[in-house]
């Protein structure tokens, strides 16, 4: 009695609701990760090598913000609650400093080039407190929706749903303005299309998310009504160097976001498809090549794939999940994940642009079908590893708020 009577459950639509906060954030993960290094080199003329450099250098600043934040939400217990002014700061600094950054910087004359470099790394660092700002919020507010250990494996589903609902969208939204029927490929005008675009968007799903959390974010439900301490900061400190699962989970879920960087972003995807692989060849009776269409459509088209080899690996993990324990599903379809993508790595160093049979072929001269075993390999090796990916990537969140619990 005394173990239901201390059971936090969640209502569905909170379930449902509250973690299209994930979603909002990855709107601007996609703009900014995806896209940053891109943008300082094409639209400010900034040096390849410097911003992307930069971006892997601010992640030590990303780790340093994590904690301060972390603990002044920790001490924070208004009128509005602990978690929604977080939510809500955080979202405004984050379309502030990508405005001033998208659309404002590039109007700095080329003269004054020391001034683009300056505003680029001032402006991202203001972006990356505003995403941590909201971000925390996703992690550190399961605790109060629900410690059902039946609901947590649901909040996963909803939280990748609201991922996609955000970064997918977007993703999507990019690749067809980038067409050059619309804005062109990644210049200054697709970044003033875009950047309203994703501000919308992930302001439309912070609302959703606040109302959501409402009614849980409540002084009652903080630590379920126990008398919080006052705890200094050398003291989550000690509980991180204390706790060895803790690590684990930090080194976990610090690998999937690093992982999802890497996937996403738009050099790694322009080697890949760019550079490495054709797409919608069209052959001649010899077998050698005449025309190819453009990256970005087959990139368009295997994360369409990718999001729908998701979805039975989405039901798979909460079944695990459910019978099995939170541990055992991550580590299974991550497994299952990473033994298809070394079958993509592996495709990849076999590939020969002047073989037919090493490269990714779908029609003939004539326009027919022509798929060939390696196209078939590359589809499933991908789009299964993708699938599997997707569905854990945002797991490690719900295992925060167990540790909270403990």
């Amino acid at each position: 009695m005394s173990e239901n009577q201390n059971m936090n459950r969640a209502k569905f639509y909170q379930l449902a609701m509250f973690p299209m906060n994930n979603g909002a954030t990855n709107v601007y993960y996609v703009l900014i990760l995806s896209f940053i290094a891109t943008f300082g080199n094409r639209v400010l003329g900034l040096g390849m090598a410097f911003a992307s450099f930069m971006i892997t250098g601010m992640r030590v600043f990303d780790a340093i913000t994590d904690p301060i934040i972390g603990a002044l939400m920790d001490k924070t217990d208004g009128k509005f609650g602990k978690f929604r002014p977080f939510m809500v700061i955080g979202n405004l600094i984050m379309a502030v400093s990508v405005i001033l950054l998208y659309m404002v910087t590039p109007l700095v004359p080329e003269t004054m080039m020391w001034l683009r470099y300056v505003l680029f790394v001032g402006l991202y660092a203001v972006w990356v407190i505003g995403y941590t700002f909201q971000t925390s919020v996703t992690r550190s507010a399961q605790a109060v929706l629900t410690n059902d250990p039946k609901q947590r494996p649901l909040f996963t589903v909803f939280n990748t749903i609201g991922s996609l609902a955000g970064m997918g969208l977007i993703q999507v939204l990019g690749m067809v303005i980038a067409s050059d029927g619309i804005a062109g490929d990644y210049n200054a005008t697709w970044f003033n299309i875009m950047t309203p675009i994703g501000i919308v968007v992930s302001i439309l799903l912070t609302i959703v998310a606040i109302i959501g959390i409402w009614e849980k974010d409540q002084t009652k439900y903080f630590g379920m009504g126990n008398k919080q301490e006052n705890l200094k900061i050398r003291e989550y400190v000690q509980i991180i160097k204390a706790n060895k699962p803790l690590q684990r989970l930090m080194v976990a879920g610090g690998g999937c976001k690093l992982a999802l960087s890497i996937a996403t972003n738009l050099t790694v995807l322009c080697m890949i498809y760019g550079c490495m692989t054709q797409f919608g060849v069209i052959t001649n009776a010899a077998g050698e090549m005449v025309s190819q269409n453009r990256y970005d459509t087959l990139n368009a088209v295997m994360m369409v794939l990718g999001y729908v080899f998701s979805a039975p690996f989405f039901a798979l993990t909460v079944r695990t999940s459910q019978k099995f324990g939170q541990k055992k599903s991550l580590m299974t379809y991550v497994g299952v994940a990473l033994a298809c993508y070394v079958g993509v790595l592996a495709l990849l160093l076999i590939w020969k642009p002047e073989t037919t049979a090493l490269n990714l072929i779908l029609f003939n001269q004539e326009g027919k079908l022509a798929i060939n075993l390696y196209t078939i390999a590359f589809i499933l090796f991908f789009g299964i590893g993708y699938g599997a990916y997707y569905a854990t990537a945002d797991m490690p969140i719900p295992m925060v708020a167990d540790c909270a619990d403990y």
